[in-house]
């Protein structure tokens, strides 16, 4: 799933006004039931996106949904797939859809999951607030930055052990510290950047002055991560819809059960499935302009040959007269000669016979 598709998902989820960064069943659904799908595959598809259990979706498990239902408007897939694919699990999920796929039939699988979020909760919660602020001030980010600079290598690389040192578990439990690692580095390397790096120990200062870490970061935060140049003030993010935690447990709470997938929806727009078909409708046009385009180039170019061969007629049908002229002087010429010639000869003669 590339930066555009998520950029556009973001745009769609935001729309709907989620609450602490969940869309519940009633909000989703508005989107769902304007893709048209059946209604079995619309509750397949839920049942495949809500990743956790919580009868809610954030905006990772949104986009899995999101990206699953175009490709099944688009004839790509034929039926939900009974497991998400490789390449859509969200870095934030993989444990849990690993230990969904691995219980997969067996009925204590919803509990088993469960044992994996909590053994991935902040054991200090309840003590926590909400409010977590991704925005760097200037004077934080020289700060980082110092940080930064005193745990590098000599390729401005950090690694988890250089930056973990600096927060024992009497300042941030260990299981922050891991969630906020995985946060900046999704693909699990050996070591980070300084973005990536700035971004971690600024979560990790949040959390030392109390605030609940949230379960993930803004969409354009992470593209900007992703393609190493990082924009610190993310001032278009509405980030506090990215604090989400400590949303699910209350939807657990709610006992929510899955099966109760309503397909009647609040309000429905096909407006954000037609973009699938007006996007081929653009291609189309697209091919055609660039054909017409390609056919005018050659016209002009006929026309500035005949223009051409125009103006060298004029021109041939300037000087025409002028070599016409040219001539009529010439031949008047030669006939006064031949008078002269004609008159000095008679004169001879008669010289001649005096």
């Amino acid at each position: 799933m590339n930066s555009e598709e998520r950029d556009k998902y973001w745009r769609i989820f935001q729309g709907l006004e989620p609450k602490n960064g969940y869309l519940d069943q009633g909000k989703a659904v508005q989107v769902l039931k304007s893709s048209r799908l059946p209604d079995s595959q619309l509750e397949k598809l839920w049942d495949l996106g809500d990743i956790d259990d919580d009868g809610t979706l954030d905006f990772d498990e949104f986009c899995v949904v999101m990206k699953i239902a175009f490709r099944l408007i688009n004839h790509e897939l034929s039926e939900v797939p009974k497991h998400i694919p490789e390449e859509l699990v969200p870095a934030s999920k993989r444990h849990l859809v690993a230990a969904r796929n691995a219980l997969a039939g067996e009925d204590n699988m919803k509990s088993l999951v469960q044992e994996v979020v909590d053994a991935d909760a902040d054991p200090d919660d309840d003590e926590l607030r909400d409010g977590f602020e991704w925005y760097m001030s200037p004077s934080e980010r020289a700060q980082y930055t110092q940080r930064y600079t005193e745990c590098c290598d000599v390729h401005g690389r950090c690694t988890f052990d250089s930056l973990a040192d600096r927060y024992p578990n009497t300042r941030v439990p260990g299981v922050c510290v891991r969630r906020a690692w995985r946060m900046v580095n999704p693909k699990n390397g050996q070591t980070i950047d300084k973005d990536q790096c700035l971004v971690f120990l600024h979560i990790l200062e949040k959390r030392v002055l109390g605030y609940r870490i949230p379960h993930q970061m803004p969409a354009n935060l992470k593209a900007s991560l992703r393609h190493d140049h990082i924009d610190y003030r993310v001032e278009h993010a509405n980030t506090k819809s990215i604090n989400d935690q400590g949303a699910a447990s209350q939807s657990r709470d709610a006992g929510k059960d899955r099966s109760s997938y309503s397909t009647t929806p609040e309000h429905t727009s096909d407006r954000d499935w037609e973009l699938v078909v007006l996007k081929r409708e653009l291609d189309t046009y697209t091919k055609r302009v660039a054909q017409e385009e390609e056919a005018l180039f050659e016209s002009e170019k006929q026309v500035r040959e005949l223009q051409r061969e125009k103006s060298l007629l004029e021109k041939a049908q300037k000087i025409a007269p002028l070599d016409q002229q040219t001539r009529h002087h010439l031949e008047g010429s030669l006939a006064s000669l031949e008078k002269c010639a004609e008159m000095l000869e008679q004169l001879l003669r008669r010289c001649s016979a005096k």
